[in-house]
């Protein structure tokens, strides 16, 4: 290939892509491939360092969504688990109650069930509640994570 200096046309900066693409995906070094396909190092290197930060982007975001989903997952299992012992904690006082209107002794492990429920829903609100409030990668972290990839990528010597 003939070396010319500066930016190629956009059709061949297509054609240099496409040329090299197969070439990042298979993991060889940009030396390597400099030399296979004729292309200056550091025309490769660009290229490979592009493809490697979309590449990083694409992890990041998808990490952010299953982050998010997560949470939402886990929230959604708190209050599945919280109703579960509402109810229960319901039954209970229902049957508090029948002993009451019949005027007989409430028998003993009716309280302790009851107390154990509610210390069991008291903890569980509050690890809800923690849970809700820490923080999550929002948009901001997101930009702070895109700063420091870039900062890796224009750091890190081609391969």
């Amino acid at each position: 290939m003939s070396m010319q200096k500066g930016r190629p046309a956009k059709q061949k900066q297509l054609q240099i892509a496409k040329l090299l693409r197969p070439y990042y995906e298979r993991g060889m070094t940009a030396t390597f491939t400099a030399r296979k396909t004729g292309h200056d190092t550091k025309t490769v290197c660009k290229y490979f360092g592009f493809w490697n930060e979309e590449d990083l982007e694409a992890q990041d975001k998808d990490f952010l969504s299953k982050q998010k989903k997560e949470r939402e997952r886990t929230l959604l299992t708190l209050d599945l688990h919280a109703d579960e012992l509402y109810k229960t904690l319901d039954d209970i006082n229902s049957e508090i109650l029948k002993y009451k209107k019949l005027g007989k002794g409430i028998p003993r492990y009716l309280f302790s069930l009851r107390v154990e429920i509610i210390k069991t829903i008291s903890a569980m609100t509050e690890r809800k509640g923690l849970f809700a409030m820490q923080p999550i990668m929002d948009e901001h972290l997101e930009k702070k994570i895109e700063e420091v990839i870039k900062k890796h990528v224009q750091a890190r010597p081609c391969r």
